[in-house]
């Protein structure tokens, strides 16, 4: 909340190691306060308490394509570089790739499609791939994405189980490494924005607001969110109606901070496009834009979580960045 300025004395710049002993003891402490067991790790620009996990809950991964191609590349990246094993694959797509893709998996028993023929967006998607899911947890996973990390499924859902948590996205990455995930905020010319768009996700700042901060954010992530079934279901899901492509994720956010929950971003699980992501696919009619800026105008109006001093230092790593 204070943002210091940072001299050769100062702990921000590295100088204090005892402050930082300090610094994670306490959060040590505070897990310990809460009955959470937790390993607190040190990481280049803050701490983290990775949670032990007593069970491993079921994940339904929901990845919404009519493309072989690309469902058989992501799953196949799922299954290689996944360390979570209790998931369910649920590929939402029509008969024809159904049937290549249980050819190419016939032997994948957590393999359970969902067959839809019909035209719809995303949005229709991920609710039929819902319908279907077994798990206690859902992923909504874009068709080009990939594990960064073989723990990005843990780090994940494991901030589901701090209080009033409702949704978690992660990092997600340009295939050249740059950001195209890190937290998205609300009052911009096109509904929202994400924060360090673009920027090299291994260039040191020595600005505080920095993108590896765990943190809330008011929109979480369209391409990577994960979602409790029981939470999923309470808020009516995703919006078939007035979403296509883009919004869905945008709207079911505000669903989650209307019914008192809380959308997080986790840098520590991080994921990564397997190829360029064209925004093309994103387009949206403009009846759609104007419904989300009546239905949201209070929401669209003021981002609590990206305050005017969070954007003049989000401004500043930009032309930093080039």
């Amino acid at each position: 909340m204070y943002y210091w300025r940072i001299i050769p004395a100062s702990a921000a710049s590295g100088a204090k190691d005892y402050a930082s002993v300090s610094n994670m003891a306490a959060l040590q402490d505070w897990y310990a306060r809460r009955n959470i067991d937790a390993v607190v790790e040190r990481t280049m620009y803050n701490n983290y308490g990775s949670l032990v996990m007593e069970t491993s809950p079921k994940v339904s991964i929901i990845i919404p394509s009519d493309t072989y191609e690309s469902l058989a590349a992501c799953m196949h990246g799922l299954l290689c570089h996944t360390s979570y094993k209790n998931i369910e694959l649920i590929p939402v797509t029509n008969k024809l790739v159904a049937d290549a893709i249980r050819t190419e998996l016939p032997y994948l028993d957590q393999l359970n499609i969902c067959i839809d023929d019909s035209i719809g967006g995303i949005a229709k998607k991920n609710n039929a791939g819902a319908k279907i899911a077994t798990g206690d947890v859902l992923i909504f996973l874009n068709e080009n994405v990939l594990p960064h990390g073989k723990d990005w499924i843990e780090r994940l859902i494991e901030l589901l189980r701090y209080p009033d948590v409702g949704g978690v996205s992660p990092l997600l990455l340009n295939p050249d490494d740059s950001i195209a995930y890190a937290g998205m905020f609300t009052k911009s010319s096109e509904l929202t924005a994400t924060t360090f768009y673009k920027i090299p996700n291994f260039m040191p700042t020595p600005s505080p607001y920095n993108h590896m901060l765990l943190r809330d954010v008011s929109v979480l992530c369209p391409d990577c969110l994960a979602i409790e079934k029981n939470v999923f279901q309470e808020i009516g899901g995703f919006d078939a109606d007035h979403t296509s492509n883009v919004y869905f994720n945008l709207d079911i956010s505000f669903k989650l901070l209307d019914a008192g929950y809380r959308c997080v971003y986790n840098p520590h699980s991080i994921v990564s496009f397997g190829k360029k992501s064209d925004d093309e696919a994103c387009v949206d009619t403009t009846d759609s834009t104007e419904y989300y800026q009546n239905r949201w105008a209070a929401r669209l109006k003021r981002d609590p979580y990206f305050t005017d001093s969070m954007k003049e230092l989000f401004e500043k790593s930009k032309r930093t960045s080039h």
